[in-house]
């Protein structure tokens, strides 16, 4: 395990990191640790964030207030708030945290999708999922790296999967490129379309169709090229008409 967290705190630029049981674990315990702070509010993009967000939320009886965003990408001052980013919402596009002035906030950074790039590094916890089709995905677990010292309860992997994580850590910059290709040329191919952030660093690929005509010519471009797709309104994509290319999918 000690080479798979010296990777991780190397990809994150924190002192400490612990593994949990699932993606979910890591964020229902980076809100409590920032409740146990002092905080009591906490700031959550309109969209391209993870579903369980609001859930602990309201759990830890916290209150939120909601960042009008472009589809996911954050700007502005925040603060005496928990601000919770994904700074890769809908694995989209990747937030340039330069973009983000936080005063008295925790700031608690998704980085399941940004895992590997520098926005990633951004933040009092970083947290991810190495959940199915995530861009290091174990099928299984989830991390919290942090300069803090925590109590959590750590994830137990066997020699398989350990073996099977040390592998995909190390072949992250390899995935990310693999899957940067295949984005632009998505994109190259989808030019008459209006793309949601073409010129970001992302995975997915999602385009607003404004029209029922676009929406099926992009459902009939993802058929004939096997890659899968979901559609949108969807908070956890956009909130607008359109189709997510899951090229995050692709094996």
């Amino acid at each position: 395990m000690e080479s798979i967290k010296q990777l991780l705190i190397r990809l994150t630029g924190k002192k400490n990191v612990y593994i949990v049981r699932r993606g979910n674990v890591a964020i229902r315990e980076a809100l409590r640790i920032a409740k146990e702070k002092g905080f009591s509010k906490v700031a959550l993009q309109d969209q391209g964030g993870w579903i369980t967000y609001k859930q602990y939320v309201k759990k830890l009886k916290l209150d939120i207030k909601v960042i009008k965003t472009d589809y996911g990408i954050v700007k502005g001052n925040f603060n005496d708030c928990i601000l919770l980013i994904n700074t890769m919402p809908g694995y989209a596009a990747l937030q340039d945290v330069d973009d983000i002035n936080a005063t008295n906030c925790f700031v608690i950074n998704d980085a399941s999708g940004s895992i590997g790039r520098d926005s990633a590094i951004w933040g009092d916890i970083i947290l991810g999922s190495f959940g199915k089709d995530k861009p290091v995905d174990l099928e299984k677990g989830g991390f919290i790296a942090t300069n803090l010292e925590i109590d959590v309860e750590e994830e137990k992997l066997n020699t398989k999967e350990r073996n099977i994580l040390r592998e995909k850590l190390e072949g992250l910059y390899r995935k990310i490129e693999k899957f940067t290709k295949i984005r632009s040329k998505i994109i190259n191919e989808l030019h008459q379309y209006e793309v949601v952030h073409p010129d970001k660093e992302g995975f997915n690929v999602i385009v607003r169709t404004r029209k029922e005509k676009d929406k099926q010519e992009v459902v009939n471009y993802c058929k004939k090229h096997g890659y899968e797709y979901t559609e949108c309104p969807r908070y956890i994509r956009i909130n607008d008409d359109g189709i997510s290319i899951e090229v995050k999918r692709i094996s």
